[in-house]
């Protein structure tokens, strides 16, 4: 629970002092990895000034980034699954091995367990090999 306590008051900090630049008349552009509602961490900020101030959200998540820059894989949805890493290393190598494609998002503190799930699945390779 602190941990959520911290991050409440640095969305609150950050939030507020965009809400400054706001008030001041100036443009303010925010740069996210995904969007507001994907994944993304703008969703906080979202909720905190989208009320006061008029909020233009555009972009391109990272599935459909990831899409679009292997069209051959994800152009054909039979067995694309779009998975996320919070599962059970086992559960994830179950998906893994059982798909054509996927996506797995917000490694993190995840990392070695994603890591380890592709290896069982058979699917992770060295990087340069």
């Amino acid at each position: 629970m602190a941990t959520r306590g911290a991050l409440e008051e640095f969305y609150d900090d950050a939030a507020a002092r965009l809400a400054a630049h706001l008030d001041a008349g100036r443009d303010v552009v925010v740069l996210c990895e995904a969007t507001r509602c994907f994944y993304g961490s703008f969703m906080h900020l979202h909720k905190r000034l989208a009320q006061r101030y008029p909020v233009e959200v555009c972009g391109v998540t990272s599935v459909a980034g990831a899409a679009a820059n292997s069209a051959d894989r994800w152009s054909r949805p039979r067995r694309s699954s779009p998975c996320c890493p919070h599962a059970v290393p086992d559960a994830l190598a179950r998906r893994l091995a059982d798909t054509d494609s996927a996506a797995i998002l917000k490694l993190g503190r995840t990392f070695t367990g994603v890591r380890d799930a592709l290896a069982a699945a058979g699917r992770w390779t060295r990087p340069g090999t």
